[in-house]
C-alpha cells in the first residue's frame, strides 16, 4: 500500500540518520517496518482503511501508538520498551512527513 511500504521505510531510515548520526539504525528498522505493518492493522480496525482504501474516517495518534507499540511488544518482547516508544514516536513523526510529502496526508 502506498506510504506503507519499503519506499517509506526508507525514506524514515534516511531521515533518521540524517538527523541524528548516533541513532541506532538496526533497531529503527526493525521498530519502523513492524511500525508500518501495525499502523495500518490499526487503520483497518479502526475504518480508516476500508477495502484497501483510505476513508475520511478520524486517525487518533494516541490510539494507534497504543495499539502499535502493545502489538511490537508482543511480537518482540526482547526489545527494550522504552527504546520501542522512542523510536515509535519517531516513526510517527517522520511517517507523517513522508505522507504529507506524497500528498496523502493533510493537516486541518
Amino acid at each position: 500500500m502506498t506510504g506503507f511500504n519499503d519506499e517509506a521505510l526508507n525514506a524514515m531510515l534516511e531521515k533518521l540518520s540524517a538527523d541524528n548520526e548516533k541513532a541506532d539504525m538496526a533497531l529503527a528498522k526493525e521498530v519502523f517496518n513492524l511500525a508500518l505493518t501495525y499502523d495500518v492493522d490499526f487503520m483497518v480496525k479502526s475504518g480508516v482503511i476500508k477495502d484497501g482504501e483510505f476513508t475520511d474516517a478520524y486517525y487518533d495518534e494516541d490510539d494507534a501508538f497504543d495499539f502499535i507499540i502493545d502489538r511490537i511488544s508482543n511480537a518482540k518482547p526482547e526489545l527494550d520498551s522504552d527504546s520501542v516508544a522512542e523510536m515509535l514516536e519517531l516513526y510517527i513523526e517522520y511517517h507523517d512527513a513522508y505522507m504529507e510529502e506524497i500528498g496523502l496526508l493533510e493537516w486541518e
